[in-house]
């Protein structure tokens, strides 16, 4: 693999909160990397632990931020705007690059100048036992290959289901472009920044070589704390209807399975409101093979009489 004369400087940004027994993992996996030239900024959410400390020990081999806990996009966004190279590359503060993972991106980018996304395969290893590596070529269709990096022209929801923050690599301009990550949201912002980044630049370069691994974090994990939260679950399957128009034919039932159990996240919860606003809209959307038939009745009723409904348990809508 030969690299430019000129390689193109990356920016890694991590988001930090309450990570004391992965962090220095994390950061040595960023800090050993074969590339230059290269900058690693750690954005402390609000820590409460001694996740802090334990980059300040780094010096002046990384940037450390501090703000009020704000959530994972607010502290990435605020990482970007501390940086100052043209590619950014983001990883949380319990995962890991693995060795190549930014030369591998770079390179994407030097055998196709125009990709301003690329995505790198990636591990998942929730111990020795439970190990499951995503190829992400292999969502992919009609791919052109060069080297061990595919293009993909054209939006694919494969691409933005299911992607982890480490697999990700995008070009300033992009970010830029689309805002960054949605800061209202503290759960879905990563999908819902790949389908946006996606929109606005449909040619993403796809690395088959594993990039990173994931180590869910079942004790600690942001995404468990608030999937459940009504806000964020409606305010991400609204922006997605919002783009729904712009999305292939082809990748709406994908993208609407999802929409499909929030609906019945809301019901259950009690969050009539949101459960009915929502409905409103994805009910004519959702393929009529797999549209929740009560419950799309129950959305047409007035909220007085879904809150009657509700206290008298009436059972789950299918």
């Amino acid at each position: 693999m030969h690299e430019p004369m000129n390689p193109i400087g990356i920016s890694v940004v991590i988001p930090l909160y309450n990570k004391a027994g992965t962090l220095a993992r994390a950061i040595d996996s960023v800090l050993t990397q074969n590339y230059t030239p290269l900058e690693l900024v750690v954005v402390d959410d609000g820590s409460t632990d001694d996740s802090a400390d334990i980059a300040t020990a780094y010096g002046v081999r990384l940037i450390l931020l501090h703000q009020e806990n704000s959530g994972p996009s607010a502290a990435r966004n605020r990482g970007v705007r501390a940086s100052r190279h043209s590619l950014l590359h983001f990883l949380d503060a319990d995962d890991e690059l693995l060795p190549g993972a930014l030369t591998a991106h770079a390179h994407c980018r030097t055998l196709r100048p125009e990709v301003t996304l690329s995505l790198g395969s990636f591990r998942k290893q929730m111990d020795t036992q439970s190990i499951q590596d995503e190829i992400l070529s292999q969502r992919g269709v009609d791919l052109e290959r060069v080297d061990n990096i595919h293009f993909q022209s054209g939006f694919n929801a494969g691409y933005m289901l299911d992607v982890m923050s480490g697999a990700i690599c995008v070009n300033r301009d992009l970010f830029d472009a689309v805002d960054g990550f949605d800061e209202q949201l503290r759960c879905w912002e990563i999908t819902d920044f790949l389908l946006r980044a996606q929109l606005r630049r449909p040619l993403v370069g796809i690395i088959d070589t594993l990039t990173a691994t994931v180590h869910p974090d079942t004790e600690n994990s942001q995404f468990d704390r608030m999937r459940d939260q009504t806000t964020y679950l409606s305010r991400y399957a609204h922006k997605l209807l919002d783009h729904l128009d712009e999305i292939p034919g082809d990748q709406h039932e994908k993208l609407l399975r999802p929409v499909r159990h929030f609906l019945f996240m809301l019901w259950s919860s009690g969050a009539l409101y949101e459960f009915k606003r929502l409905a409103v809209r994805a009910c004519p959307r959702l393929p009529t093979g797999n549209r929740p038939t009560k419950l799309c009745a129950y959305s047409k009723l007035p909220l007085p009489v879904l809150r009657l409904l509700h206290t008298l348990r009436m059972p789950h809508p299918s």
